[in-house]
């Protein structure tokens, strides 16, 4: 590889990595959020309500408003902050296996393993399963 296409992977490498969490989490808040079921919902309509739906713009409002969150939604905001950062620890091999061309945002790298999660490795495949128990919750 020459050191241009190098530096080029490191940087989407690097991009992916530290945008997975937040990925996770809008996709873990999305589903909830549709049906109006989040412990965030109050907290989305006080200080999101004008915020569009998609590519975690709404994880993004509740990270602005962090401090002020209720302590329903920050504690539930926590959890699934927590269990992204396993779930990246957990599927970096399947990340990088199966999703390595998929840009991050709005929740694609979620959605590919999702998409994959016949194929993922068995720790992978269970921490995907045990994050999906948690948001259901």
């Amino acid at each position: 590889m020459a050191a241009d296409e190098v530096g080029v992977h490191t940087a989407c490498t690097t991009l992916r990595h530290r945008a997975l969490p937040s990925l996770v989490i809008a996709v873990a808040l999305l589903p909830g959020i549709a049906r109006g079921e989040t412990p965030c919902q109050p907290d989305i309509d006080k200080f999101c309500a004008k915020v569009p739906i998609g590519s975690g713009r709404i994880q993004a409002c509740l990270k602005e408003h962090e401090k002020e969150l209720s302590p329903d939604c920050a504690s539930r905001y926590e959890t699934l902050t927590k269990d992204a950062g396993n779930l990246v620890a957990t599927c970096r091999y399947d990340i990088r296996r199966f999703c390595w061309d998929v840009s991050p945002g709005g929740g694609r790298i979620g959605r590919c393993l999702e998409r994959h999660r016949s194929d993922l490795s068995p720790t992978c495949a269970d921490q995907l399963r045990k994050a999906r128990e948690r948001v259901a919750k």
